[in-house]
């Protein structure tokens, strides 16, 4: 049987699909409208997620994260204070979701080294790259459209990451991270910049730029040797006349960098930060927090119009206003703590690394609880705390059952 199956690689495939449905994020079986511009869909990666069940069901003790379940655990309590005024928000599903992806990489995915994760991400990362080069090429009339339209901020074309093109080139340069140990790394940072400069988006271009940064690092020592330093030079200095002369310097780059300057003048800074202005006002009124996913319904209350998004793009405001003073403080302290102790790996894990940059441009974009930073986050925390019975709760399968054990 052995020579038909193997557990090992069966589990791999079957987080290569977890992680391929999870990148797919607009697929979905259905969608149910929600209050606040926001809505909640199933999507092949929650039922996809069930075929690991089994696998759970036949572990002796499962262990999970204890941090993570307390401070998922307080902001469900929190949303089910706040349920009579405010409602309950699909939101709360994600972190639910979140938590289960988290279990399942802690009890399914203890035997596998960071390469391995690593390799495994790549392999998707590849994937979803080529699909959006190819939607891009599909859809080259609305990037065209934005080239030739002087002030508009984003090309009109449809994602695969994620609902906006900021989204899209964000992931794909959090996975950039991963190919620290393939070949195809440089290919692969080149393009995920490309794709964010092409968008105009300013968080995919400061994490192309911090993954770039962070992949460079370990061959900072082979620029001593004199003909590297030559080599590379006379790349630059070719690349730099390529694009000068096929005209996308001055088209694409510069208007890139022009936009990447242009803070608080275009409608995207407009809307965050009349939404901002609110934060202090909405913290006070509701100190206790008003449910996850209840922050814009805090604005509008406070601010009396609705202000016209579905999230806070500030995902420390979005916790302070959702949680109240202690699960905004709960994060931050947990975000802190997170780098902190893994302050030595972090110019070496991948992981923590791509988490780190998650963490940065959290300032400006995201809402929290995204089914791929649980997966990162959740690998990472695989890889730390194998074995480590004071960072995980271990219980006990109910469901489980030793062979000759009597039902």
């Amino acid at each position: 049987m052995e020579l038909f199956y193997n557990e090992e690689k069966a589990r791999k495939v079957m987080f290569f699909l977890l992680f391929f449905f999870a990148c797919a994020q607009n697929l979905s079986f259905f969608t149910i409208s929600d209050v606040a511009y926001a809505s909640l869909s199933l999507k092949p990666v929650h039922v996809f997620s069930l075929l690991f069940l089994p696998i759970l069901l036949k572990q002796e003790r499962l262990v999970v994260n204890k941090l993570v379940l307390l401070f998922v655990g307080y902001a469900l309590l929190i949303s089910a204070v706040h349920a009579q005024s405010f409602g309950i928000r699909g939101l709360n599903a994600l972190y639910i979701f979140g938590l289960y992806i988290l279990v399942i990489l802690q009890n399914c995915g203890r035997k596998f080294t960071c390469e391995e994760w690593a390799n495994l991400f790549c392999k998707v990362a590849v994937i979803i790259l080529v699909m959006i080069l190819i939607k891009n090429v599909i859809q080259k009339d609305g990037i065209i459209w934005y080239l030739q339209t002087p002030g508009k901020e984003h090309p009109w074309i449809t994602t695969i990451l994620g609902g906006h093109v900021n989204l899209e080139s964000t992931w794909l340069g959090l996975f950039a991270f991963f190919f620290y140990k393939s070949r195809w790394k440089w290919l692969y940072a080149g393009i995920n910049l490309a794709i964010s400069i092409l968008y105009g988006s300013r968080c995919g271009m400061i994490v192309a730029g911090l993954a770039i940064i962070w992949l460079l690092l370990p061959e900072l020592e082979r620029l001593k040797e004199r003909k590297v330093r030559i080599a590379v030079g006379v790349i630059l200095l070719i690349g730099f006349g390529v694009l000068v002369w096929s005209g996308i310097f001055e088209n694409v780059i510069l208007r890139a960098v022009a936009r990447f300057f242009s803070g608080g003048a275009d409608n995207g800074d407009r809307t965050r930060l009349a939404m901002w202005k609110y934060i202090g006002q909405a913290s006070l009124r509701y100190p206790l927090g008003c449910g996850v996913g209840n922050s814009i319904l805090a604005l509008e209350k406070v601010s009396g119009q609705m202000p016209g998004d579905s999230n806070l793009h500030n995902v420390y405001f979005q916790e302070l206003v959702d949680l109240g003073w202690l699960g905004g403080a709960a994060y931050l302290f947990l975000t802190l703590r997170l780098f902190w102790r893994g302050r030595k790996e972090l110019l070496t894990n991948p992981f923590l690394a791509s988490l780190a940059a998650y963490s940065i441009v959290a300032l400006f974009q995201f809402r929290g609880g995204e089914t791929l930073a649980f997966i990162i986050l959740g690998i990472y925390l695989t890889l730390r705390d194998e074995g480590n019975s004071k960072s995980n709760l271990t219980i006990r399968n109910p469901m489980h059952r030793t062979k000759g054990e009597i039902v």
